[in-house]
């Protein structure tokens, strides 16, 4: 969505690492034929994790709505494409780039250096496969489930809540 304010515009990204899952909040920043779109540092973990396993999920919390939407699929990598880059403002470059690099401990904040860096850029593309849709009634809770086969259609169902 282009409504900068819409609950979907910022979805939970979920990986699996190392470590084991890890979640965090995202921008979702293009949809297209069923590729979700968001953008990262190339040194952030989240870049490592789907580097090892592409698998990926977002969850959008839409509470006016009570529903709650679960994307599943597999994650593309593309480092440091100058066309996306091009788009980017010159504020929010900051973050794709800079030193140390994210994660790394420091003593103050003041010690990262942001330097806009395209080949530090990472556009996410995740292609999801599966849509688990759920809406909290007052009554009632009704779910349900889509999946892309291999020929790229849609099947769904309801399943139970």
């Amino acid at each position: 969505r282009t409504d900068a304010d819409h609950p979907a515009r910022q979805p939970v990204l979920a990986t699996s690492g190392v470590e084991g899952p890890s979640l965090r909040m995202v921008v979702l920043r293009g949809w297209d034929a069923d590729v979700a779109e968001i953008q990262s540092d190339r040194a952030t973990g989240k870049v490592a994790d789907l580097a090892t396993d592409p698998r990926a999920a977002l969850l959008v919390w839409m509470p006016a709505d009570s529903l709650q939407i679960r994307l599943t699929g597999r994650a593309e990598l593309i480092h440091g494409d100058r066309d996306r880059w091009a788009k980017i403002p010159e504020g929010p470059r900051q973050v794709y780039g800079g030193t140390p690099p994210p994660g790394t401990p420091m003593q103050d904040p003041a010690d990262h250096n942001p330097d806009p860096d395209p080949d530090r850029f990472t556009a996410i593309r995740i292609h999801v496969t599966r849509a688990d849709i759920l809406h909290i009634g007052e009554e009632r809770h009704t779910r349900a489930r889509f999946d892309r086969g291999m020929d790229g259609q849609w099947t769904g169902s309801w399943i139970a809540p």
